[in-house]
């Protein structure tokens, strides 16, 4: 059966075509949480908004062309390309007449969201890019998320590690692209970051090492 057909609604899980929503309560605190996640093919001019979100909508587009607003901006997704929605920014979106478009979207929200997207390449100045992939490869982890539907612990983990895996593949997506155009490559990380781990390393190695311990060159 397509997954636009399955439908399941009881106490313990929570499907209505191809849509995940997450029941339970997000931890506060927490680096990355996974709320809505789902796959769509839109109406002619369906329309989101104008409106706010309280968390970030990832979309990656399969088919179609549409128009997002972000403030006084527009863009124009389509097929190969992923936007963001991002929270507390008034935001509309809607499909094109013509051709509508087809999705699947993650929703996520937690302290270091905007820290993987903006590794991602994907910012609210920027917020929409090319796959660089193809598109259907962020369907297959939609897809996984969806089929761990029952609301169990195990699952929720599940649900979050394939939440990581999205994001995973789509800051690596941006890496190999540049590397293929090539662009200079950015550091995963600052300087800064690199020396805490020299220091740290060299804590916990060599602390007991005396200064007379080192051997002098003598020139």
């Amino acid at each position: 059966m397509a997954y636009e057909e399955r439908v399941k609604n009881n106490e313990q899980s929570y499907r209505v075509a191809a849509t995940y929503r997450l029941l339970c309560l997000i931890p506060e605190n927490t680096e990355l949480s996974l709320t809505v996640c789902g796959i769509e093919r839109c109406a002619p001019s369906q329309s989101y908004g104008p409106c706010r979100r309280d968390d970030y909508h990832l979309h990656f587009v399969l088919g179609g062309k549409g128009t997002l607003k972000i403030e006084d901006k527009c863009y124009y997704p389509h097929r190969g390309q992923v936007f963001i929605i991002p929270p507390n920014i008034n935001i509309h979106y809607y499909c094109d007449d013509a051709e509508p478009w087809h999705y699947t979207w993650v929703s996520f929200t937690g302290s270091k969201a905007a820290y993987y997207l903006e590794k991602a390449g994907i910012t609210v100045e920027h917020p929409v890019r090319d796959c660089y992939i193809n598109p259907e490869e962020f369907l297959a982890y939609t897809e996984k998320i969806l089929n761990c539907h029952e609301l169990t612990i195990a699952n929720e983990l599940r649900r979050n590690s394939l939440l990581y895996e999205t994001l995973a593949l789509l800051v690596s997506s941006r890496e190999q692209n540049k590397i293929d155009s090539h662009q200079p490559a950015e550091p995963n990380y600052s300087p800064d970051v690199y020396v805490d781990y020299a220091v740290e390393y060299i804590h916990y190695n060599y602390n007991h090492i005396r200064v007379s311990d080192i051997p002098v060159i003598l020139i």
